[in-house]
C-alpha cells in the first residue's frame, strides 16, 4: 500500500488489531470466551534487551530499555532477558 504521509495508513492497519484487543478486554472482564489464561511472572524491572544478541542494524542503549533500527526499510530484531509466554 502506498499513499501520502499522514492519509492514515497506519491508523487504518491498526485499529483492527485495537478493536480484537478491546473485544477480547471486555470478554474477559464478563467473564466470556476461552479458558486460557494469559500470565506474567517475570519481574519486567529485570527484563532488557540483549545488547549482545541483536541484529547489526539494531541499535541498543546500554540500560537494555530503548532500541532503534539504524536502517528503515527492513525488520531487525533482538532478544530480551526474559521470554513471554501466552496466546
Amino acid at each position: 500500500m502506498a499513499a501520502e504521509t499522514g492519509s492514515g495508513k497506519t491508523g487504518a492497519f491498526c485499529m483492527p488489531v485495537i478493536q480484537v484487543v478491546h473485544e477480547t478486554l471486555q470478554d474477559i472482564s464478563e467473564g466470556k470466551g476461552s479458558k486460557a489464561k494469559i500470565t506474567f511472572k517475570a519481574d519486567s524491572t529485570k527484563i532488557r534487551m540483549n545488547v549482545y544478541d541483536r541484529g547489526n542494524a539494531m541499535a541498543i542503549d546500554k540500560e537494555g530499555l530503548l532500541c532503534q533500527s539504524r536502517e528503515t526499510h527492513s525488520w531487525h530484531g533482538t532478544r530480551s532477558t526474559k521470554g513471554v509466554k501466552g496466546k
